[in-house]
C-alpha cells in the first residue's frame, strides 16, 4: 500500500518515517510527485491549500497532523471518506505557545512592526 505525505510544510523526520514503516512494513511512504496515484490507499495532510485528493482514485483514508481541518473540509477535491486527526503529546502544549505568542504579537504590536521591516 502506498501513503502519501502531502504537506508543504509539514515534515517528518527520518525517525518518524522510519517508525511508521517499521509497524507497517508493509507500506511505501511518498512525499514528493515520484509515485503512481493508483497505488495511493492513505494520505497524510496538513491544513494548508488544496492537496488535488481526486487524483487518487483508490484513496481510502485521510490523516490530519494539523490541529484544525476547515481547510481540509473546504477541500473541492475532498473524497467522501473518513479522516483522522493525528493527535500528538506534544499538541497541547504546541497550542498553548501558538496563542500565547498571538496575545504577545497582538498587545506588543508585532504587526505594526513587521509592517515596517516589509517597506
Amino acid at each position: 500500500m502506498d501513503v502519501v505525505i502531502i504537506s508543504p510544510d509539514f515534515k517528518f523526520s527520518g525517525n518518524g518515517i522510519e517508525r511508521i514503516t517499521r509497524v507497517f512494513p508493509f507500506i511505501n511512504i511518498y512525499s514528493n510527485d515520484l509515485f503512481g496515484t493508483k497505488n495511493v490507499r492513505a494520505v497524510i495532510v496538513d491544513d494548508s491549500g488544496c492537496r488535488d485528493l481526486d487524483r487518487f482514485p483508490n484513496l481510502e483514508i485521510i490523516f490530519s497532523v494539523s490541529s484544525g481541518v476547515d481547510n481540509l473540509l473546504n477541500d473541492p477535491s475532498l473524497p467522501d471518506i473518513p479522516i483522522v486527526r493525528v493527535k500528538s503529546p506534544d499538541m497541547v502544549s504546541l497550542m498553548q505557545e501558538y496563542v500565547t505568542y498571538q496575545v504577545i504579537r497582538i498587545h506588543r504590536g508585532f504587526k505594526f512592526i513587521e509592517f515596517q521591516q516589509i517597506s
